[in-house]
């Protein structure tokens, strides 16, 4: 079964901008001192609503990922 290098990758960018958009959001709440849930800075609204777009691409190729392994796995089925 072959997996598609771009979906693959594509996911991984993906991941690393989750990931960097997640240290922000820490160093952010660190920096301006969020001790409870009622202080919310324009800055971590910014830094949350960001990271959306890359959690739709996410799963917008993990899905991608999904339907190759099932059509992969038809073709096997129609070859046995």
């Amino acid at each position: 079964m072959q997996i598609d290098s771009l979906n693959t990758n594509a996911m991984l960018q993906n991941l690393q901008q989750i990931n960097a958009s997640t240290e922000a959001i820490t160093k952010l709440s660190l920096a301006d001192n969020i001790t409870d849930n009622t202080t919310v800075t324009d800055n971590l609204i910014e830094s949350i609503s960001g990271q959306i777009p890359n959690e739709i691409a996410y799963k917008a190729n993990a899905k991608t990922i999904e339907i190759q392994n099932a059509v992969a796995d038809s073709l096997i089925n129609i070859k046995a």
